[in-house]
């Protein structure tokens, strides 16, 4: 069977080589992280551009940017997703949902 390649609108492993190759083997060649989100997005999409396997996107996350304007002590981790820095490593990402 030949089909084109799926878009998953809800995919938090955009950023990682490893969520990449997972996404290909589902048939998905696009990945959105359009839930939560990221910020500054301009930030994310430079530090994927011909880094990626896959079409990617992202949505402005509402949580980052109150977590940056609001949580002087946050540290971010992993190219301006606050959901993997705070998953990954909440203690090092210092965010207020430790």
């Amino acid at each position: 069977m030949v089909s084109p390649g799926f878009i998953d609108m809800h995919q938090h492993n955009t950023a990682f080589p490893f969520g990449q190759k997972l996404a290909l083997r589902d048939g998905v060649t696009t990945s959105m992280e359009l839930e939560v989100g990221v910020y500054p997005v301009d930030e994310w999409y430079n530090s994927l551009e011909g880094q990626t396997r896959t079409n990617y996107g992202a949505s402005v996350g509402s949580v980052s940017i109150r977590e940056r304007i609001l949580n002087p002590d946050f540290k971010e981790l992993f190219h301006d997703d606050i959901l993997l820095s705070a998953v990954v490593d909440p203690w090092g990402s210092r965010t207020s949902m430790q």
